[in-house]
């Protein structure tokens, strides 16, 4: 039979354009099937088929069962069992007011791909809006800066004005706890007006430290966005490990942009797709005081304003340490900050570890960093913490007929110490000398392997160089 339905010839149409439009980079070979939901659409309720009349039923028709619906992509996360079934509606009787067809299960969707390769599983739901952070202090410059970019490359693309090229990735790259996330978190959350689509935040790291390959971050965007190319979107690729991570995902869509941390420089991801690089140094000592204020609360820190700043010294003004001496403190009300300051002083590793969370420890995420060496790296990272002195140089060039280096303890070369500053776990280097954070060196001497392990001496330790 025929149907004159103008809501059906609507969803024809619809479903229609939907296979003629061009998909992103990141999105299914084919169009969403019928019935897919997700934040970016509402579900298709047309079946495959006309519905029947009432009249045109026979006197002994009986409704079919309901069949089991099967998760897709966008469904379910994996592990989970079967989605709810939903009965159907006897076509005999639709819904009041509604001439609506029988709800019918969307079959399985296609499966994803991204540079040739087919993700098996379905999305985790890692992506989550970019909320500010809690007690943030400083960076007011590399903030106004990374914003200012962002929201110009896109006002520029939205109104068509200059090049039609994409804006190239925003990179915020340093030491391993050094506040990257928060820089990034807190930049998207001063570009509300400049992304109207939503500002989000995909860890590329999972769980397990592995790092999140192309093909599962397609998985997750192309389900969260309901594999249509997303408009006005900030999208954070949070701690990124390869450039291989990030080329596939690019360019994200109209008027977006992306804005990439990560522990490395990531030179080769610049080198193709361009960007600013933004290196984070640990905090200056006034917005050490301030972070630690603002989550101690004014009162508490107002009262002993010397102990706080020997607590940020304590921390070598390094984000993660403040954040998580902070909380220690906060889970101790009656403890004075004096107290806790001597703590630290005698007790580093265990005053900057949270019991109930040891992902947030500052060892343990240390040990993440220093874990993606290479076995010689990772060797020579723990015996530069024993060096004396705070600058480590390279070996020089070997002239000829000079003698060779000793082979108990060969100077580091400068390949080796350029691995450990793009792996953030080295400062500066040429023209100048390198130099290992006060933090990284006392941390190399807890993790270092076999008798290089010793206890800090409480009365070692310096005021000026708490950390070491």
């Amino acid at each position: 039979m025929a149907s004159t339905d103008p809501c059906h010839s609507a969803n024809a149409d619809r479903r229609e354009r939907s296979r003629s439009s061009a998909s992103p980079p990141w999105s299914a070979a084919e169009p969403p099937a019928a019935g897919r939901t997700g934040p970016a659409g509402t579900e298709d309720l047309r079946g495959p088929y006309e519905p029947f009349e009432p009249s045109e039923l026979p006197a002994d028709h009986t409704a079919p069962s309901a069949p089991s619906a099967q998760p897709g992509p966008s469904d379910a996360r994996p592990g989970e069992g079967e989605a709810e079934v939903v009965p159907l509606p006897t076509p005999a009787q639709p819904p009041a007011g509604a001439s609506r067809p029988p709800h019918h299960a969307a079959p399985p969707a296609p499966p994803l791909t991204v540079s040739g390769a087919v993700h098996p599983r379905g999305p985790s739901g890692a992506l989550r809006p970019a909320g500010p952070v809690p007690a943030f202090a400083g960076r007011e410059d590399a903030l106004a800066a990374i914003a200012g970019r962002l929201a110009a490359a896109t006002a520029t693309a939205t109104t068509g004005d200059g090049p039609a090229d994409p804006p190239a990735p925003e990179l915020i790259c340093g030491a391993p706890g050094v506040g990257k996330t928060a820089l990034a978190r807190e930049v998207a959350s001063r570009l509300d007006s400049a992304f109207p689509g939503g500002r989000w935040l995909l860890p590329m790291t999972l769980p397990d430290g592995t790092p999140r390959a192309a093909a599962h971050a397609a998985a997750e965007l192309s389900a969260a966005f309901a594999a249509e190319s997303p408009r006005g979107v900030l999208l954070v690729l949070d701690d990124v490990t390869d450039a291989e991570q990030v080329r596939p995902l690019l360019p994200l869509g109209p008027g977006c942009a992306v804005l990439v941390t990560s522990r490395r420089g990531l030179a080769g991801l610049v080198a193709t797709h361009g960007g600013t690089v933004h290196r984070v140094q640990p905090l200056a000592p006034v917005d050490s005081a301030r972070l630690l204020t603002a989550a101690l609360g004014a009162d508490r820190a107002g009262r002993e304003p010397g102990a706080v700043t020997e607590l940020a010294e304590g921390c070598g003004h390094h984000p993660l340490a403040l954040r998580v001496a902070a909380a220690r403190l906060l889970t101790r009300p009656a403890l004075s900050l004096a107290d806790g300051a001597r703590w630290l002083a005698q007790d580093a590793r265990a005053c900057l570890s949270l019991p109930g969370d040891p992902s947030m420890s500052v060892s343990t995420v240390l040990d993440t960093a220093v874990g993606r060496l290479s076995p010689e790296l990772r060797a020579l990272f723990h015996r530069l913490a024993t060096a004396p002195g705070p600058e480590v140089h390279p070996a020089p060039p070997p002239a000829p007929g000079g003698p060779e280096p000793t082979p108990e303890q060969p100077a580091p070369t400068e390949p080796a110490l350029e691995q450990l500053a793009d792996a953030g776990l080295l400062e500066d280097g040429p023209p100048g000398p390198y130099r290992m954070h006060p933090l990284l060196r006392r941390y190399a001497r807890w993790a270092a392997p076999g008798p290089g392990r010793h206890p800090v001496d409480p009365d070692s330790v310096r005021p000026t160089d708490r950390c070491e």
